[in-house]
């Protein structure tokens, strides 16, 4: 498990730079060893993280990840749930201005 948090970890300080294409692998390390682990509590966050990189990536498979993410946040009352559904919208947005 300390390996699947620092490969989120990695992955999101590579999204905070910009560095999208790179920070993409780690978060699907770190999301499938959570699932694997049956850890959705810790899963759906970087289930989050990895839709905001493929959107930002404009990648077809963001919305769909987003809204897993969303829906699965929301079922485990998480407070991540409102950024999932505010990561969904700009996402929304972004695809309707292309």
């Amino acid at each position: 498990m300390y390996r699947a948090v620092a490969h989120q970890q990695i992955g999101n300080d590579l999204a905070a730079l910009g560095r999208w294409d790179e920070a993409e692998p780690p978060l699907r390390r770190a999301l499938a060893h959570f699932e694997a682990a049956q850890m959705p509590a810790w899963a759906e966050p970087a289930r989050l993280d990895l839709g905001r990189v493929l959107g930002a990536l404009r990648r077809p498979e963001a919305r769909r990840t987003l809204l897993a993410a969303r829906d699965a946040l929301a079922a485990l009352r998480s407070p991540l749930q409102g950024d999932a559904a505010s990561a969904l919208a700009a996402l929304d947005e972004l695809t309707a201005d292309s």
